[in-house]
């Protein structure tokens, strides 16, 4: 007998206890002024780049899925909300909406959702 025979099979939640979102990654650039559907988010998530970011289980507009990894506050600060807005009883996700970027002069980028 196998472990599936068992019923056994891997968590869907990493060493710290995060979910986890195994599905292929797209760089946030490559989506910017394109439609997406935001399915859910983790916060908090350590990555070789830093602590603090956020990924985000989206949908594009062919019907995809992928994770995004950013460390944008502002999109932390929208989804969070939206979170809050769930607790209270509001249904939010899945969202569809579109990541926009500020360019500064010094070369600085900003991503935000609408």
């Amino acid at each position: 007998m196998s472990f599936k025979d068992f019923g056994i099979k891997p968590q869907d939640n990493t060493i710290d206890g995060k979910p986890f979102f195994d599905i292929p990654t797209r760089r946030i650039a490559e989506l910017v002024n394109r439609k997406i559907r935001v399915i859910d988010f983790i916060d908090g998530v350590k990555t070789k780049e830093g602590d603090g970011r956020v990924v985000m289980k989206i949908q594009d507009e062919m019907g995809y899925e992928y994770k995004v990894i950013t460390s944008s506050h502002k999109i932390r600060d929208v989804l969070v909300q939206a979170r809050e807005m769930e607790k209270n009883g509001t249904a939010v996700f899945p969202q569809d909406t579109e990541i926009r970027c500020n360019l500064f002069s010094n070369g600085a980028k900003e991503y935000y959702l609408l």
